[in-house]
């Protein structure tokens, strides 16, 4: 600690003295997260939950309170207190929102709200579990049909950010170095190309090819009543979405490879959006009122948090593959999910996992450095939050997350056995390099030539350090399947012909 004297005193530098309070409370908060990462990953959740600004009529325990809570080791009975008492004054949580409260009670009442109107009742616009369950117990033979020409040609809402080839350079010259620049181009046009939202949804082309798809129609009813059991009780722990899924595709009859591609199309679909997925159907065409295969995904979506609530503290959260590992659960699957579908849809168009990967992960950068144009929050949010903010350690628990799913993604676009992964292990890491992120030179130098918020990267990096999220020593040694891209070319009609165990 440095300090000078003036006269007989000595002044001690206060910007040292900060940043020693700062590393003793950090080292404090390391040593919470290494003893229980779901208890600390719940109690960040909690925090920024409280602490977040009253909307709708909401009623806020003061910051005092929170603090009282928490020095108490009472902090999830005043989160559960707040959220009871304003969920019955305001009837204006959203799903999403609920996803993010720590509780069973929030997660829980997701399910009692699934936003489908009743056809035996008009006026109902929103059904609990066991109803939705009831109309999916026995399969219709007619389905809704989706207007996807006229959903083509809807106008973008969210027109993509315009990168050039320096920034892609940059992009990947980041991780992979210098003599790699200009080899992430084509895998992040595709990424790109595939998550820039079109009529506030993301992924449009996959929902619609699903929708319009006959050869989904069993299997995502199977998936839906399944997955909604395990609900009921107590979860095994070698149960894990993926997993049903494909197997409920096999159940009607699709073969090895449709079902692993129909499973990877449905994960885009529900991690596009999490337990809100209804508000992204809203702005979609389609012939009839009711349907069951959009109230199957309903279904599956409002089942997820409360499933991965139920498993977190087992080592293993329900909506992660098995490969994966780890207990801290923000309700957020999607950062995975999302991350791991673009990684692998690179991998297979383009021929190489390893810039995929690494494609797949810096989107999930510019998403969270871009959130102020494309969701919640903005980058001032991020850089300006203290380092041992809630807001921070969510941020980190996100790049975690997303680190495992690009290189899940990636691998999963090859023969080769997915690398088995603890994601608790990588907050870890995140956390010990808290404000020790070093900027490449060349995106020192030439963010600050650059609009907002690519100026304001090298900060925000300096802060997070997120590329130690991503696993760059990764072996890539399988083939690349490319046999799985042959689902998309078949047409839905020869394939009903020759598969008659299609819904047809």
């Amino acid at each position: 600690m440095s300090s000078k004297v003036l006269g007989n005193c000595d002044y001690f530098n206060f910007g040292d003295l900060q940043n020693f309070a700062e590393n003793a409370k950090l080292s404090a908060q390391l040593v919470q997260f290494k003893k229980n990462p779901k208890d600390f990953c719940d109690q960040q959740m909690a925090i920024r939950y409280l602490r977040a600004p009253a909307t709708n009529g909401e009623k806020k325990p003061s910051r005092e309170q929170v603090d009282s809570a928490l020095s108490a080791n009472k902090i999830q009975d005043l989160t559960r207190k707040t959220y009871l008492e304003n969920n019955i004054l305001t009837q204006k949580y959203d799903n999403w929102n609920r996803t993010l409260i720590p509780i069973e009670d929030s997660r829980t009442d997701i399910t009692k709200e699934i936003s489908f109107n009743d056809p035996d009742n008009k006026d109902q616009e929103t059904m609990d579990l066991d109803r939705a369950l009831q109309l999916l117990s026995k399969r219709e033979s007619c389905m809704e049909v989706y207007h996807a020409d006229c959903y083509r040609n809807y106008e973008k809402k969210n027109p993509p950010f315009k990168t050039t080839k320096v920034q892609k350079g940059y992009a990947c010259y980041e991780i992979l170095g210098a003599l790699k620049f200009f080899s992430c181009d084509k895998d992040l046009d595709t990424v790109s190309r595939i998550a820039t939202p079109v009529s506030n949804v993301t992924g449009r082309d996959i929902l619609m090819q699903v929708m319009e798809d006959a050869r989904y129609n069993e299997g995502i009813r199977l998936a839906a009543l399944k997955i909604a059991s395990h609900t009921k009780r107590k979860v095994e722990s070698d149960l894990n979405l993926f997993d049903d899924l494909k197997k409920s595709f096999i159940e009607a009859g699709a073969s090895e490879n449709d079902s692993e591609e129909m499973t990877w199309n449905t994960l885009a679909i529900l991690s596009a959006s999490g337990a809100n997925l209804w508000q992204r159907f809203i702005s979609v065409p389609y012939s009839y009122d009711q349907g069951q295969k959009r109230l199957s995904f309903y279904v599956i979506a409002a089942s997820l948090p409360i499933l991965d609530h139920k498993t977190s503290g087992s080592g293993h959260i329900y909506s992660f593959p098995k490969e994966i590992s780890g207990s801290c659960n923000t309700g957020k699957s999607y950062h995975f999910w999302y991350t791991a579908f673009l990684a692998r849809q690179a991998t297979l168009e383009n021929g190489n996992p390893e810039t995929a990967m690494v494609s797949a992960f810096q989107s999930q950068k510019f998403y969270q450095i871009n959130r102020g144009k494309i969701g919640n929050g903005n980058i001032n949010n991020s850089i300006n939050s203290d380092s041992m903010s809630p807001t921070s350690y969510v941020t980190r628990i996100d790049l975690a997350y997303s680190g495992a799913g690009a290189l899940y993604g990636a691998q999963k676009a090859t023969t080769q056995v997915p690398t088995k992964q603890n994601t608790d292990q990588v907050v870890e890491a995140l956390i010990q390099s808290s404000g020790k992120g070093i900027p490449s030179v060349l995106v020192d130098l030439g963010a600050p030539m650059m609009d907002k918020p690519f100026s304001d990267y090298p900060s925000w990096f300096r802060k997070f350090n997120p590329n130690r999220a991503l696993n760059k020593n990764s072996n890539f040694s399988g083939r690349v399947k490319k046999e799985y891209l042959e689902f998309k070319k078949t047409p839905n009609k020869v394939r009903c012909e020759k598969n008659q165990s299609y819904d047809c």
